[in-house]
């Protein structure tokens, strides 16, 4: 929990709070996220979230309950939905990937791929560039990324959306290219 500045404490009012609630929304957590520790983490940062939200203390326990279960939802399925993407690896090291297994005709192609994906993200505009390695590489959600690049949410996830479908038209472009 957070700490006074002053007094290097915890406040009472935050220990009744966490207290009062996280029971509750530790087992809706762990309803949905199979690792306690994950659970943890994420009511961890329920719980931060209602230390920076201006006037939660203010709030009825009502209120406060069904904000805390709001942003415990919010928290899970952004974790559910991270856990769910693949684990990506960065395009200089798929280039120098070898697997024993493959012949030398699919590790060719397989390049062949990577470097129309390199040719088509130099054709992005800079904006789009990048937004990909803060969203792919670094792993940011969409919000730290609004964050940085100091735009909505929403602006950020339809320039993704954008980006994406823009890498796709221009990746299937050049291999469609060089196949011919």
């Amino acid at each position: 929990m957070q700490q006074s500045e002053a007094s290097g404490q915890t406040s009472e009012s935050e220990l009744d709070l966490y207290d009062r609630y996280a029971p509750a929304i530790l087992a809706y957590l762990c309803q949905y996220i199979s690792n306690v520790h994950d659970a943890r983490d994420l009511l961890a940062e329920v719980f931060l979230a209602s230390l920076n939200r201006p006037g939660f203390s203010e709030l009825t326990p009502e209120h406060q309950t069904a904000w805390l279960r709001q942003v415990a939802h919010n928290k899970m399925i952004d974790r559910l939905r991270h856990l769910s993407r693949l684990t990506l690896v960065p395009l200089d090291e798929a280039l120098d990937f070898t697997d024993d297994a493959l012949m030398p005709e699919q590790l060719s192609m397989r390049r062949e791929s990577y470097r129309a994906l390199y040719q088509a993200i130099a054709r992005l505009p800079a904006e789009q560039q990048i937004l990909l390695p803060l969203r792919y590489s670094e792993g940011l959600r969409l919000v730290e990324i609004a964050a940085r690049l100091r735009k909505p949410d929403s602006t950020v996830r339809n320039l993704l959306k954008r980006t994406l479908q823009r890498l796709h038209t221009l990746y299937k472009q050049l291999h469609d290219e060089k196949e011919s």
